[in-house]
């Protein structure tokens, strides 16, 4: 669920999922998804219509459902889905991969592993070809890396938990 534009402080920054209607002389038409609002962006670039996240846009100072697009604001499309043919995997704290070797076997591919050990890392890189982003998911740079990897493949995210307390690695 994304948040009310209208309930967001003039000149914060925030992302959100919306479907751009259309464009016209750099303003887009927006329909918010989840909750259901209709806004308008300034200062956009000349897009498609579709379905994007937007991320690191701004509430503008004016009194409406508007948002103003500051340098380093990113438009990412969602690419329609091809048929059934695929599972595309993103894992998240991936530790040594280990969702990612039982989902390998069933035929799935993994496209990104993001891990903030130094040490993981290292060892995903020796046992797979597919990305590695080093980083923490509370980085927006970090999420709009994965963004880029999602492919237009069905998607299944996995996500590992911290190693327990008698790990040789510790938390």
């Amino acid at each position: 669920m994304d948040l009310i534009i209208s309930d967001q402080p003039h000149g914060a920054q925030f992302s959100l999922v919306a479907y751009v209607v259309q464009y016209d002389n750099g303003i887009l038409t927006c329909k918010g998804l989840s909750p259901p609002q209709d806004f308008k962006i300034g200062g956009a670039p000349d897009i498609q219509a579709g379905l994007y996240t937007i991320y690191d846009a701004m509430r503008s100072q004016e009194d409406c459902d508007c948002i103003t697009v500051p340098g380093e604001t990113e438009f990412h499309v969602y690419q329609p889905k091809r048929e059934f043919q695929n599972v595309n995997i993103i894992d998240l704290c991936s530790g040594m991969g280990g969702f990612s070797i039982g989902s390998n076997l069933l035929g799935m591919r993994t496209s990104a592993f993001v891990e903030r050990s130094a040490l993981a890392c290292d060892a995903l890189r020796a046992n797979f070809t597919s990305l590695v982003i080093e980083g923490d998911l509370g980085d927006m740079q970090t999420l709009k890396q994965l963004h880029v990897h999602r492919g237009n493949d069905f998607l299944r995210i996995t996500g590992g938990f911290p190693c327990q307390g008698f790990s040789s690695q510790g938390d």
